[in-house]
């Protein structure tokens, strides 16, 4: 079979990583392509990418100036056109049996696109939307096109609860969350705390640095490591600085190896305001980390409070405070949490994550085969 996925780049990022875990696994059954619409062919996929995965870098927006030459300074409706017939072109000659395309963006144009071409698409929805700042021209579009997709993919139930209304068939298959190599030591006293996401207002980390300096006025040697990168990275540095944190906040960029970053840090802390599916919670969870994150239904999903992990009411400073101190001058506890927290490796398996996904393909494909048989 071949398979077509698709998104905008394979930068850093969570839906990324998982496109190309899911893209290395069907290419030991199919024949696999992974298409990014405005990378440039020079950039590498920041996550590993299976020799057996053939990638195809569109360059939309390049291929747009080459293309119109003078054209290049109309509206930028003709850029969207262009970018359309481009990418259907692309598809066309890919002629895949099934595509999966990532994030919402991405999501629109591959719909719009594949129009007419009879191949079934898969989308992945990956946030909730009442969360997202759309303009009102790509919420009328989502809200269009999304109707047109063969399968919906939504990481969590309450997700899929919001995209009931388009009346398209829907699955939940949340991200996998592999054994992680190496665990966390249990120390007696708490001397790293690790944060990771995207450095963007949806992370919360202002209130997580507020509540950290707070507490670190009674645990001085404690540092608070965010990696990441985004659009915020000088707000936050003023943050720290304007808190007095300089030495002790510290904003790394993204690493490469974050279950190496986890292993060795003491608890994790998340303040996160929304989430998809919290990659570096349950990866903080697998490597046998203590947690502390906000009380929203995606992360409560994988933290059962006092259980294997810790919550508090979302973008509450004062309690997020008050839980660092219990959890900071309380080592039994940190151990007895991080322990159990191993377990959700179990939960959410690659295997199981993979048959959902050979299920989806399935779904779709099959009832292709059956209506041209039909026909």
């Amino acid at each position: 079979m071949r398979i077509t996925l698709t998104i905008l780049t394979l930068r850093a990022g969570g839906a990324e990583r998982d496109l190309c875990r899911v893209a290395n696994f069907l290419a030991q059954e199919h024949s696999v392509t992974l298409v990014t619409l405005i990378s440039p062919p020079e950039e590498k996929p920041f996550y590993p990418v299976d020799p057996a995965v053939q990638t195809l870098s569109l360059d939309l927006l390049r291929s747009w100036k080459e293309n119109l030459g003078f054209w290049r300074r109309i509206h930028d409706l003709w850029n969207r056109v262009f970018c359309l017939l481009f990418y259907r072109r692309a598809l066309q000659r890919l002629h895949p049996d099934v595509i999966i395309s990532y994030l919402t963006k991405t999501n629109i144009l591959t719909l719009l696109s594949s129009v007419g071409t009879k191949i079934p698409v898969i989308i992945s929805k990956r946030f909730d939307a009442r969360f997202l700042s759309y303009g009102w021209m790509l919420r009328i579009l989502r809200s269009w096109t999304y109707r047109w997709a063969d399968l919906i993919i939504a990481q969590t139930e309450e997700i899929a609860e919001t995209l009931t209304k388009l009346k398209t068939p829907l699955m939940v298959i949340p991200n996998a969350v592999p054994p992680a190599p190496r665990h966390a030591q249990y120390a007696d006293t708490v001397r790293t705390i690790v944060s990771i996401g995207r450095l963007t207002g949806q992370k919360g980390f202002p209130i997580l640095l507020k509540a950290f300096a707070k507490v670190h006025q009674d645990f001085p040697q404690c540092r608070l490591l965010i990696y990441g990168e985004g659009e915020d990275r000088k707000m936050l540095q003023e943050l720290i600085e304007h808190l007095g944190l300089a030495a002790w906040a510290q904003l790394p960029g993204i690493t490469p190896d974050p279950l190496r970053a986890l292993s060795e840090a003491d608890l994790f802390v998340s303040a996160t305001l929304y989430e998809g599916f919290p990659n570096a919670l349950a990866e903080a969870m697998s490597v046998g980390l203590p947690v502390l994150t906000s009380d929203r239904p995606e992360n409560c999903a994988l933290v059962r409070d006092g259980e294997n992990g810790c919550l508090f009411p979302v973008g509450n400073i004062d309690r997020l405070e008050q839980r660092m101190r219990e959890l900071m001058t309380d080592a039994a506890q940190r151990r007895r949490l991080g322990q159990e927290a191993i377990k959700i490796a179990e939960c959410f398996s690659l295997q199981r994550n993979r048959a959902l996904w050979q299920e989806a393909i399935k779904r779709v494909t099959i009832g292709k085969r059956d209506s041209e048989e039909k026909a």
